[in-house]
Order: structure tokens, then C-alpha cells, then sequence
């Protein structure tokens, strides 16, 4: 072997860069020559693998959702076997409130998945299409004279998918609903009410004295409210914005009645204002995100009816009628409108379903007449069995309390559209005094009801709710406030009155301030959180008709004894606790409504005293002219002045010109007008001179 060549084995590279033994021994580096190939190679960043990681991911999706795609084809053949039925469909939608995912089509549209059907009534080119189509089946298939040929079956068949509405390629699909992004998750700056706050309000819900949110409200249990805080908590990330909405409303509920329950002390009283501020503040950040296009479920539902809830209480009407009008809608595309009632033998999510729509229907009818428009859910699209048809004795206690607020709804939507709609306007006398009389029967009948509440469920055993009393005396406000306005479209016929109302107007609006007064001397102070819900819910249903009534009579006729019972009405409108806004504001208004009718019922009567003071003198001068100073009737020039031309024994017309002449201004009497000075002054100076 040569020495070069044993040179070459004997120096080996030191595989770094440089290579210090290549150079040393003047040989070509070899592991230089590789080095802009390794050069190219950069070494493996975090950057690099969140990259790598998030294609797996991104690839991962796409396979999850081709299979998702192929299953739901899979689903849209079985189901196109049979003749679509939406109410099916509907009674198998899942209403558990999770987000259902949506396969994306290459042409941009979507296919929803099997729970994400609704029931969501088909159009009327919908259902006649597939009218047609059945009979002309039943025509193809009952043919006696030979076989459906081939090329008809093969039509036919296109003619079944072509009518599939839930096929995106079919010609009657709808698109109800733009592609929109699964509900947002809760953002970073929700800040909740402390834990330890918190828990002692949960473990006082759970305790023996059950809150009245929960019995008047059975939208959300304990149980579902305990378990959707533990989500907030612990788990944010996961809380969608229909489960901020129904945590945050329930405790804003829930917290005045336990400051109040626990009203001795002092430091619980003020975490509870600070709590509620707090919820009230999560409340509306989640309201600000909620999605016109949002999902259908049954949660969104609840929570939509809650915050609706909610903006009543703040005196936000337009508000509150955006979101129960939504409401309806997601109930109406679930198909609870449709869902027939079952005696003690529905499920617990029936129940739940039943119970929300009917909740939905009393606030969308109440708000129709307290803003003057028509309601969402008509009555001729109903089929659930709302009001029961079994007799009062087999109605449980709170089947019969949903009756009657039921009915009172339904009195308030019929008393818009017959009597305060545009077209109701627009009907002649006749037409709007009948109207009138038919729903005054009709209140007056639930007013009946209504008195049968407490004996029927009291005295016979039945049921010993302890808020029985309560209720049917609220419900007698509403009922007599309702009449009120009702009596209110029809004006006062009579001429002896300078009321602008008839009379039974005027007694149905004393007797519901007799009723009002009742139920404050019953409940201000020994229920002062039932009395703060009676405040919100019942005086603010029929917006404080009464008190305007009496009001506007008051002033008319000058009254300061009804004054002073209004007077009462306002004071026992100040609110126990002044976080709800409506409850302020109405007794504000309602204040100084009393405030600029006192005053000015006392300066009207000052000024008819002033009058009649006036008048009394401008007797008593005339009389001093025709019988004391006969003489001075008599001018220099001989003529006679006659007694009447003073105003004296003469017709009405003839005195107010009298008056007219000689008091220019009611105000010269008082103040020193320089005529009626000099006059009297003329008159003096002749007593002083007259001859004997």
C-alpha cells in the first residue's frame, strides 16, 4: 500500500465543522462535502411541531367529518324509503341542549345530521308536492292492467328524492338557517360570584323552605342549577352562552330572597348587592353574544325565556320582546306547540318542554297589550292542550293556578286585538260596545275561577301550598286591572259628569285598588320577598291602569279625597329591594303622577275660592249702588242708568259680559287695577259731600 493511501485510512474526519485533521493533513473533508446538504435540515422546533400537530388535527377532522357525511347519507336512504313525517321527526329531536355538528358540503351547503332536525312545518308547495306525488304512487302502484315499467319506477324514484326537503340537493330543500359556527364558549371575562359565596345560596335552595323562584318558576331545578354552577366553575371553558345566560339569571332570582331570608346580617346583605351586579353583568355580556341564527334546543329556549325574564325586571320591554318572540320560534320550529297533553303520564323532558311553552305563551300574550302588538304564537296554530277541560275537583293545585294565568293571558291578547288594534280602531261604535261586553264576561267568568282557588284546594284537603292565598289575591288585581282597561274603550256617555270615564271604568279600577290595598296590608311585611314578585309581576302586568283611571278622575273633578287614597296607592309601591329597576321606576312615575295632580287640584280650588270671593264683592258692590246710593244712578246729564246693565237678575250670557266689562282681568280684583281704584274712590268722595 502506498503512503498516501495509508495516510488517508490512518487520518480519519473528526465529523465537525470545520474538520481541523482534514486540514491538518491537507485532505479533502468529507464531511464538508455533505455539509450543505445537512445545512438544509433544520434542526426541529416547537413551531415546527405545533404545525405538524395542528395538519394531523386538521386531517383528523376531515376524515371525522367524510365519515360523518357517509353516515348521514346512509340515514337520508332509510329515511327515503318512507314518506317523511315531520311531527316523527320532531318527537325524536334531541333536546338535551348540546351543540350537533353540521357536514359540509363541497358546494357549500349543509347537511344537518339526524338530531339536528326540527319539526319546523313544511311549506304549502311542500305539502302539496308530496300530496301529488302520493297519489300518483298509489295511481303507478294500483295499476291492474301490468307492471309499473322500468323507466316509470326509475322516475319516480327521482321524484321521491327531488321531494326530500332534508336532502340539500332536493328542489324543496329550505336552507333555514346561513352557515354559522357552533356556539361560542364562554370568554375570559366572565367573572362569577365567588365560590364560597355561592355555596351557602345553593345548600339555603336545597334546604327545607323551597324559594319561590322555584315554585312560581319551573323552568330550571335545583338539581340542573347545581350542576350547571359545578360547569361554570370548574369547567368554563365548556359553559356555552345559553348556560351563562340560565346560571346568571337563576341567581339573580335567587339572591334577593336569600339578602332578605338573611336579612340580619349585615356583611351577607352586602355580598349579595355586590353578587347581583356581578350576574347582572355576566347576564348581559352573554346576551350580547348570542346568535340571531342560534340552534335549536330546548336550553336556548330556557335560557331566551329567562333573559326575557330578566328584561321585564329592568323595565326593558323592547328588549324582552325581542327575546321571547325568539323563543317562540325555537318552540314553534321544536314542534312544542304541537305536543298533546297526557294525564300524569309524560315524561320528565315533556313535562320540561310543556311547561316552557306554556311559560312563553303567557309573556308573549301579556306583552302583546302591554306594547301594542300583535302576539307571535296564534291561537289557530295551537294544538297543545293548554287549558285544561276536566272539572275544577280533578285539577291539581298548580294545573289550576296555570289555567288561570293561562286564561288571563289570553284576555290580554284578545283585549289588544279586539279593542286597542288598528283594526279594532277602525269599527264602529256598536261593533266595539259589543266587543267590549263579551270580554268584560269573559273576565268577570275567570274572576269567578279565580275566587274558588283557595277554598276548593284549602278546605278540602287537596293541597296546603302555603302560597295559595297569595295568588288568588294577585290574580284579583290582575283580573279587576284588566277590567279596568277593557271598560276603558268605551268612553263616558253621560253629561253629569266631568269624569272621562263610565262609570263601571270608575268602579272597576276602585275595586282594584281595593284589591292592591289588600294585598299590601297582607304581605308588605310579613312576605317582603313575595311582596317585591307581586310589585314586578302583577301590578306592572296591566301597567298601573287603575291608578291612571283614578287619576284622571281625580283631576277632572277636583277630587282631594281620591287624591289621598291614590296617595296610598303610590306609597305602597315603594320597592323593598331597589336592584329591581321596574319596581323603582313605577313607583317614581306613580309619585309624580300624585305630586302634579295635588297641586294642581289644590291651585284650581284656590282660584275658584279666589272666584267666588270675587263674585261675592261684585254683589255686594251692586247692591250698595241700587239700595244704600240710590242717587248716584242718575247722571249730571239726567240720564238713568238701569240695575241690569251691572249684571243683575240677568240671563248667563249677559252676566259673563258684565263680568267681562268691569273686571278685564280676574287678576284687577286682587291687584289694584287703577279703574276699580279710581271708582271706588269717586264713590267715597260723593258719600262725603251728598246733601241731606
Amino acid at each position: 500500500m502506498s503512503l498516501g493511501r495509508l495516510l488517508i485510512v490512518q487520518i480519519r474526519c473528526d465529523r465537525r465543522f470545520p474538520c481541523s485533521n482534514c486540514q491538518t493533513a491537507n485532505l479533502p473533508c468529507r464531511t464538508l462535502t455533505r455539509r450543505p446538504v445537512l445545512a438544509q435540515v433544520r434542526p426541529s422546533t416547537r413551531n415546527n411541531e405545533d404545525i405538524r400537530f395542528n395538519r394531523l388535527e386538521e386531517q383528523l377532522s376531515n376524515i371525522q367529518q367524510t365519515l360523518s357525511m357517509l353516515q348521514s347519507s346512509l340515514m337520508e336512504l332509510k329515511v327515503s324509503d318512507r314518506p317523511f313525517n315531520s311531527a316523527e321527526i320532531g318527537e325524536k329531536h334531541d333536546t338535551t341542549g348540546k351543540q350537533h355538528t353540521t357536514v359540509v358540503m363541497k358546494d357549500g351547503l349543509s347537511l344537518p345530521s339526524s338530531k339536528m332536525i326540527a319539526y319546523e312545518g313544511a311549506s304549502s308547495l311542500s305539502v302539496q308536492s308530496h300530496l301529488a306525488s302520493e297519489i300518483f304512487r298509489d295511481l303507478v302502484k294500483g295499476n291492474p292492467l301490468a307492471s309499473p315499467a322500468p323507466d316509470i319506477s326509475m322516475e319516480y324514484s327521482q321524484l321521491d328524492e327531488a321531494l326530500n326537503r332534508n336532502d340539500p340537493q332536493s328542489l324543496l330543500y329550505d336552507k333555514s338557517f346561513p352557515e354559522t359556527k357552533p356556539q361560542e364558549k364562554s370568554q375570559g371575562n366572565t367573572i362569577m360570584p365567588p365560590l364560597t359565596d355561592l355555596v351557602p345560596l345553593l345548600k339555603w335552595a336545597k334546604g327545607p323552605t323551597q324559594p319561590t323562584l322555584l315554585s312560581f318558576l319551573p323552568l330550571v331545578s335545583i338539581s340542573e342549577l347545581d350542576s350547571l354552577c359545578k360547569k361554570a366553575y370548574f369547567e368554563m371553558e365548556e359553559c356555552t352562552t345559553s348556560d351563562l345566560i340560565i346560571i346568571n339569571s337563576c341567581l339573580l332570582f335567587l339572591l334577593p330572597e336569600y339578602c332578605i331570608s338573611q336579612s340580619k346580617d349585615n356583611s351577607i346583605t352586602a355580598k349579595c348587592r355586590l353578587n347581583s351586579v356581578l350576574c347582572q353583568r355576566n347576564l348581559e355580556l352573554a346576551l350580547s353574544r348570542l346568535n340571531l341564527f342560534m340552534s335549536l334546543s330546548l336550553d336556548n329556549a330556557k335560557a331566551l325565556t329567562l333573559a326575557s325574564m330578566y328584561a321585564i325586571g329592568t323595565h326593558s320591554l323592547g328588549m324582552a320582546w325581542t327575546l321571547i318572540s325568539t323563543a317562540a320560534r325555537l318552540c314553534q320550529s321544536l314542534g312544542y306547540h304541537r305536543l298533546a297533553a297526557q294525564k300524569n303520564t309524560g315524561s320528565s323532558d315533556e313535562n320540561a318542554k310543556t311547561g316552557l311553552f306554556r311559560f312563553v305563551y303567557i309573556l308573549d300574550q301579556t306583552l302583546s297589550l302591554r306594547l301594542g302588538r300583535p302576539s307571535s304564537l296564534r291561537e289557530c296554530d295551537l294544538a297543545t292542550d293548554s287549558l285544561p277541560t276536566r272539572s275544577t275537583s280533578d285539577l291539581q293545585v298548580w294545573d289550576f293556578i296555570w289555567s288561570l294565568w293561562i286564561e288571563a293571558a289570553q284576555l290580554h291578547a284578545w283585549t289588544f286585538e279586539r279593542l286597542y288594534s288598528s283594526k279594532a280602531m277602525e269599527l264602529s261604535p256598536n261593533a266595539r260596545t259589543e266587543a267590549m261586553k263579551n270580554l268584560a264576561f269573559l273576565t268577570l267568568a275567570a274572576k269567578s275561577r279565580n275566587s274558588k282557588l283557595e277554598g276548593q284546594f284549602c278546605e278540602s284537603g287537596a293541597s296546603q301550598h302555603q302560597y295559595l292565598g297569595f295568588v288568588q289575591h294577585a290574580n284579583d288585581v290582575v283580573f279587576l286591572s284588566l277590567l279596568t282597561l277593557i271598560y276603558r274603550s268605551i268612553p263616558s256617555e253621560s253629561s253629569d259628569t266631568l269624569s272621562p270615564f263610565n262609570q263601571q271604568c270608575l268602579e272597576a279600577a276602585q275595586a282594584a285598588l281595593a284589591a292592591h290595598h289588600s294585598c299590601y296590608l297582607n304581605y308588605m311585611n310579613k312576605h317582603k320577598y313575595i311582596w317585591t314578585i307581586y310589585l314586578q309581576w302583577t301590578v306592572l302586568a296591566c301597567p298601573i291602569i287603575p291608578f291612571l283611571v283614578i287619576f284622571c278622575h281625580a283631576v277632572t273633578t277636583l277630587s282631594l279625597e281620591t287624591m289621598e287614597d291614590l296617595e296610598k296607592f303610590v306609597t305602597s309601591l315603594q320597592p323593598v329591594d331597589q336592584t329591581y329597576i321596574a319596581g323603582y321606576k313605577a313607583h317614581a312615575l306613580c309619585q309624580r303622577f300624585y305630586e302634579a295632580g295635588k297641586s294642581y287640584i289644590e291651585t284650581q280650588l284656590q282660584r275658584k275660592r279666589e272666584a267666588s270671593m270675587a263674585d261675592t264683592c261684585q254683589d255686594l258692590g251692586a247692591s250698595i249702588f241700587t239700595d244704600i246710593i240710590p242717587e248716584f244712578l242718575h247722571a249730571p246729564d239726567g240720564t238713568n242708568y238701569v240695575p241690569s246693565n251691572y249684571g243683575l237678575n240677568i240671563p248667563g250670557r249677559q252676566q259673563i259680559q258684565f263680568r267681562q266689562d268691569l273686571m278685564a282681568e280676574e287678576d284687577a280684583w286682587f291687584f289694584g287695577d287703577p279703574t276699580i281704584l279710581g271708582l271706588a274712590d269717586d264713590i267715597y268722595y260723593n258719600l262725603d259731600n251728598r246733601s241731606v
